[in-house]
């Protein structure tokens, strides 16, 4: 799965989750679309069946700053 987060010049976004028994949150990167927009791209693997939270922070600058928004994604794994 791909998570798209939006993002800006000194966004950062980190991912976690309580359960990694259930998804690996993986490769995190800034990616270009087709309409020249920027997104935050994180994947996420599940690994078995489950229900799984994965926390997303946003900081305007590095990971030290503080959060400015949080979102959470749920993963229903069948």
């Amino acid at each position: 799965e791909s998570v798209h987060l939006p993002t800006a010049p000194g966004v950062t976004w980190t991912a976690s989750t309580t359960d990694t028994s259930l998804v690996d949150i993986g490769e995190a990167k800034d990616e270009t679309m087709p309409d020249g927009s920027t997104h935050h791209v994180v994947k996420v693997t599940p690994k078995v069946s489950g229900n799984a939270v994965v926390k997303f922070e946003k900081r305007q600058g590095d990971a030290a700053s503080p959060v400015v928004e949080t979102r959470n994604i749920n993963f229903m794994i069948h």
